[in-house]
């Protein structure tokens, strides 16, 4: 712990030194920009966030308009569901576009929700309260409530080989620990006559809850990323495409506790529809594989809910070892730096047996909802995010504040 605490600290400490040179930017590079912002926002994971978060661009493209300024941005929050998250994210883009470095890392003390696996999670649970009378309450949910604590790194070297094609080398790595049952969440089963009893807490808890238990642990991989790139810009597109072949190998070899490999397509294409106005139509697909002859984590499965794919839903709500969502969204401005966006979404997870079967386990699953951007910097379009996302099935309203 302490060791993540002194990298955290070393980064923003970084951070900071690189700012300093803002003001002494020489020869033809555009001058760096530092936005510093309160970080206060919202998501159903993980309650009211505050903190401090800053963008730092600055130009490692001699200058190049046509390449985008590179971005760090570092954060650090602490949520009111009793949670800390340390992250740094980072897009290097180097002179004449020919290389590129993507990556993020984060240190991460959390509550979460596990549902189950399939489109029709079974686990039931009763969750017990204190009201304001000070009296014991219980509802009937369907997730289990647990805390953890995780650290996680990825990044990529990405080699232009063409125009708008790029391809390099991938790594992954993620370590989770310290897992616990939030202790008033008591287990019940459904008896075969429909109705429920209770159950009291085993002495070990997550063996009823399938490979929960494996949700502790190391996952090391190693792969390759192809990536086609032909946006106006990267960090808040008005017109092009992209397309994204990302692959990871994780093997017991260099230290993953389990051997798998994930293949995962994402797609996008932009329309500006209004070139005067940036009216905006986007539209996503997500695609993602993963196989396995052993038996995978939730951590390592496929998923659809959260704060980009299918907004609506809880993240993780529905987890399996493959995933497909589409997603399509119109964005609008509004006066000033003001706009709005509306979306809608569809997804469905499945099985090896079952691809894109829209039978299986209950099928796809579908999301609209609307929310406002605020821009921030305009030269670099950077936007804040208020977002509120509503599904088809029950208690799936899903809404969020966040800078992106």
């Amino acid at each position: 712990m302490k060791r993540i605490i002194i990298y955290t600290l070393l980064f923003f400490v970084s951070t900071g030194l690189l700012a300093q040179d803002t003001d002494e930017e020489t020869n033809n590079k555009r001058k760096g920009k530092i936005t510093p912002l309160p970080a206060i926002s919202y998501t159903p994971e993980t309650g009211f966030t505050i903190g401090v978060i800053g963008d730092y661009d600055f130009d490692l493209a001699n200058g190049d308009p046509s390449v985008s300024m590179s971005k760090v941005r570092s954060s650090l929050v602490f949520t009111t569901r009793n949670q800390i998250i340390s992250q740094p994210v980072w897009q290097l883009f180097l002179p004449e576009d020919k290389l590129r470095i993507l990556g993020l890392a984060y240190y991460k003390k959390e509550s979460d929700r596990y549902y189950g696996y399939g489109n029709q999670p079974e686990n039931a649970f009763i969750d017990y309260t204190t009201n304001r009378k000070d009296e014991l309450v219980s509802d009937t949910i369907n997730y289990l409530r647990y805390k953890q604590q995780k650290i996680y790194f990825e990044n990529t070297v990405l080699f232009n080989i063409s125009d708008g094609l790029y391809i390099g080398p991938a790594v992954e790595f993620e370590y989770l620990w310290d897992l616990s049952i939030v202790p008033d969440s008591v287990y019940i089963r459904n008896n075969s006559d429909g109705t429920f009893s209770n159950m009291e807490p085993e002495t070990d808890p997550f063996s009823s809850f399938d490979l929960f238990e494996q949700q502790v642990g190391i996952r090391s991989g190693v792969g390759f990323q192809l990536l086609f790139d032909r946006r106006d810009n990267q960090f808040n597109t008005y017109n092009g495409s992209f397309m994204r072949l990302n692959n990871i190998n994780f093997l017991k070899a260099i230290g993953s506790d389990f051997n798998a490999s994930t293949f995962a397509l994402d797609g996008r294409h932009f329309i500006e529809l209004n070139k005067e106005r940036h009216n905006v139509l986007a539209f996503r697909l997500f695609q993602q594989f993963r196989f396995s002859n052993d038996s995978l984590p939730p951590h390592a499965s496929s998923f659809l809910g959260g704060k980009d794919l299918m907004r609506g839903y809880f993240q993780r709500t529905y987890l399996d070892r493959h995933a497909t969502s589409l997603q399509a969204e119109y964005r609008h401005p509004l006066f000033w730096r003001f706009g709005f966006v509306a979306f809608a979404s569809a997804g469905t997870v499945y099985g090896e047996d079952k691809f894109l079967d829209s039978n299986a386990n209950g099928g796809f699953h579908f999301a609209a909802g609307g929310g406002l951007r605020v821009n921030i910097n305009e030269s670099e379009r950077t936007n804040i995010r208020i977002d509120y996302g509503f599904g088809l099935d029950p208690e799936s309203g899903y809404n969020s504040i966040q800078r992106g």
